[in-house]
């Protein structure tokens, strides 16, 4: 991923929602990258259920790891918490 698509670089957000299982790129590679830059809080929505994904998903000091399916009214606390 070149710098003139990394996004990330030129916005200020306050918090990231992160798939795991993106199309064109590993979530992974994408959640290490933007805590190279920043620590913005991130939350992992994914469908990796497995407890060695979610410790790896966590060991990437990621906030908060939420497998699918899943509550809507929970994401909306955990967003509101982070």
């Amino acid at each position: 991923m070149d710098r003139k698509h990394w996004i990330f670089l030129g916005e200020n957000p306050h918090l990231i929602i992160l798939d795991l299982m993106l199309p064109y790129k590993n979530g992974i590679s994408v959640a290490k990258r933007i805590r190279n830059h920043s620590n913005v809080p991130i939350l992992i929505l994914t469908a990796k259920a497995e407890e060695n994904d979610r410790v790896n998903g966590l060991e990437l000091e990621v906030d908060d790891y939420v497998v699918k399916p899943f509550s809507p009214r929970e994401v909306v606390a955990m967003v509101k918490t982070l």
